[in-house]
């Protein structure tokens, strides 16, 4: 009776991980979601079911910066590490209503003729689409 305590304690503990990832997971990928819709069968578009406002996101997390020297790091200016690149600018931007409407095979070279958008910025207020309130 001791040997099949033993060995069964140990699969519990070997099958936990596993178990807690499971978990993790379904609550993870689809939060208040009973029954997940299954988006990938073609019948509808994963961005236009309200009750999926995340998927295949990564966790929330506290953003770090990187200093040059210990000095720099006590005074926190970031704006001011040369280990900091800035996207904000001018971007090339071309609005597509559904992914299919989506200029194929654009990153291969410069694109051209597309619209000026500055970043950042939503573009619902900058005419592109529905605006989002």
């Amino acid at each position: 009776m001791k040997f099949f305590i033993r060995r069964l304690a140990c699969l519990l503990l070997l099958l936990l991980p596993a178990v807690l990832r499971a978990q993790e997971a379904s609550v993870y990928f689809f939060p208040g979601v009973s029954n997940p819709p299954k988006i990938y069968q073609g019948a509808v578009d994963g961005w236009e079911i309200p009750q999926i406002t995340e998927l295949n996101r990564d966790r929330a997390r506290a953003t770090a910066y990187s200093f040059p020297t210990e000095k720099d790091a006590l005074l926190g200016n970031r704006d001011k590490t040369p280990r900091l690149l800035s996207l904000n600018g001018l971007w090339d931007f071309s609005f597509a209503s559904k992914p299919a409407d989506a200029p194929q095979d654009f990153y291969k070279s410069r694109v051209r003729g597309w619209q000026q958008l500055a970043v950042p910025a939503n573009w619902e207020m900058n005419g592109y689409d529905l605006p989002i309130y």
